[in-house]
């Protein structure tokens, strides 16, 4: 009985100038014994789409890095409410609560978790995306910011992003 073991293998040829990326896809055809008794498939140049990518994840790391160490506190909500994101400044202004997936009511007190929910829902409903807010920090200082919000569309569900700006905020 024969049996086939596919492959697909991606790297980059050493000592090539300029530096070449290759695809190998094949299947070994594997004996009752299993030995391999034959191997097909093809090589592929695939240094166009592999440098394109690079050349992406460097532009995305770039933009991450710089999106988390903006002074600002930056944060990407749900439709439930829920924190899908907050950048480093954001994390540190809260006292590195954990906060993942958790609402305004679990990371600040009953009168500014009601406040920020008006807020998302004049943002969502009403277009208006430019608040004065005061946001305890972790000690409880009541801290002002403009907060600028705004609506992005990710796979049909209407994100709320936002941006928390103090020009004193370090």
């Amino acid at each position: 009985m024969e049996i086939a073991t596919f492959f697909c293998i991606e790297h980059r040829l050493r000592n090539s100038e300029p530096v070449r990326w290759i695809m190998v896809r094949g299947k070994a055809i594997v004996g009752a014994q299993n030995q391999a008794i034959r191997m097909i498939g093809t090589v592929r140049d695939i240094t166009k789409e592999k440098l394109k990518k690079i050349k992406e994840n460097t532009q995305q790391e770039r933009f991450s890095a710089f999106v988390e160490n903006v002074p600002f506190l930056g944060f990407i909500k749900n439709t439930q409410g829920n924190y899908l994101y907050a950048n480093a400044s954001f994390q540190k202004f809260i006292g590195f609560k954990s906060w993942f997936h958790r609402n305004d009511t679990l990371l600040f007190d009953a009168t500014t978790a009601e406040k920020l929910t008006e807020i998302e829902r004049l943002c969502r409903y009403e277009g208006l995306c430019t608040h004065q807010i005061t946001l305890p920090n972790a000690e409880g200082v009541l801290i002002p910011f403009e907060l600028h919000t705004f609506i992005i569309d990710e796979a049909n569900e209407k994100l709320l992003c936002g941006l928390y700006i103090n020009k004193s905020f370090k």
